[in-house]
């Protein structure tokens, strides 16, 4: 892993102040990944992959990836799982895992990554994406069924250069309640590596086409004014964000507080130290800002190897600068892993 500083200056707006340790580990929520959303009904849904969730550990059901929704608090909130369809079972190769979740306007989106070990690589290639959805918070759902043979499975980013491999989306409140304005935002690292990429890139589409691909827009760079250049053609997309090995899920929350959007990622090789780091924009493009870096997140021993943060925006406080942040990591089994953080105004 580069040891360099963030790439980008000082937030105008934020500072980190603090990240608690120890972390607090949730052993009874089995599994990795852990994108979250807060749907309408107050909850937060959060999938997993390659675990058992809130469902006892037993031989022959682990899932490749499921859903569970928790209500409460971070500490001692309790999960249930949520029925989704079945994406074959815990660690195939290849497989499915939940990587993007978003509640908006009543409905619960769901996209899986498709993923393959290959000889050259000591970790998977991230290949394509596939999306479901479901209009009553997971009792019934819609879009790509699982098949074993991949190719029976209407994956919805399925690209030569594996692009979109790993959608997340931006997270704007209860039931996107928070958008400023009519568009979903998508990110996925640029290149197809599970973990410590380079480049994030973006794609939006309107919240009510969702699941029509041939309708998403994605970014192209900045034109003369510094304003958007959106484009139909994936191949012509541009990074919103570029920092060597140091591009994970690109988790994204709108910060109504102080009307800026942050983005949580981490860096670090498998097995090894990870890092944290926090930046935020004024639009869902950027331009970034360094809120935070720590170079050593986690003591990158005995499988403390930290992963995929997140920040569920249900789980922060009223004036947005304290939250929690959620993460996976290499201990002998996976499992939630929580700690606190604890954002500044500049200047106060």
């Amino acid at each position: 892993m580069s040891s360099s500083a963030p790439p980008y200056p000082p937030s105008p707006a934020l500072t980190l102040a603090a990240v608690a340790e120890p972390a607090t580990r949730r052993d009874d929520l089995d599994g990795d990944n852990w994108p979250l959303t807060w749907a309408a009904d107050g909850a937060l849904y959060a999938a997993y992959g390659d675990g058992w969730g809130c469902r006892p550990l037993a031989p022959d059901t682990k899932r490749n990836t499921g859903l569970v929704r928790l209500v409460g608090r971070a500490e001692d909130g309790q999960g249930t799982e949520v029925t989704m369809p079945w994406f074959g079972g815990g660690a195939e190769n290849p497989n499915f895992k939940g990587c993007g979740l978003l509640a908006a306007g009543g409905v619960l989106y769901h996209f899986l990554r498709y993923q393959a070990a290959i000889p050259t690589r000591p970790t998977r290639q991230q290949r394509a994406a596939a999306l479901i959805w479901s209009a009553d918070l997971g009792r019934t759902w819609a879009g790509a069924t699982y098949s074993a043979d991949i190719h029976d499975i209407a994956l919805f980013f399925d690209e030569p250069d594996h692009a979109f491999h790993s959608p997340t989306f931006l997270q704007a409140g209860r039931d996107y309640a928070l958008a400023q304005d009519d568009y979903v935002y998508l990110y996925s690292p640029h290149e197809d590596h599970r973990r410590a990429n380079d480049r994030l890139d973006l794609a939006r589409v309107r919240r009510e086409a969702i699941p029509e691909r041939t309708v998403y827009a994605f970014f192209a760079g900045l034109d003369e004014r510094g304003r958007p250049a959106w484009t139909p053609d994936i191949a012509r997309r541009r990074p919103i964000f570029t920092w060597p090995g140091h591009v994970s899920c690109g988790d994204i929350v709108y910060n109504a507080a102080v009307g800026r959007y942050l983005l949580a990622t981490c860096g670090g090789e498998e097995s090894g130290q990870s890092s944290l780091a926090f930046f935020d924009a004024p639009h869902p493009w950027g331009p970034w800002t360094t809120v935070g870096y720590v170079p050593h997140w986690g003591s990158g021993r005995d499988g403390d190897y930290r992963y995929d943060p997140r920040l569920p925006v249900s789980w922060l406080s009223d004036d947005e600068l304290a939250a929690v942040l959620v993460y996976s990591d290499r201990r002998p089994a996976d499992k939630l892993n929580f700690q606190r953080v604890r954002f500044a105004r500049v200047g106060s």
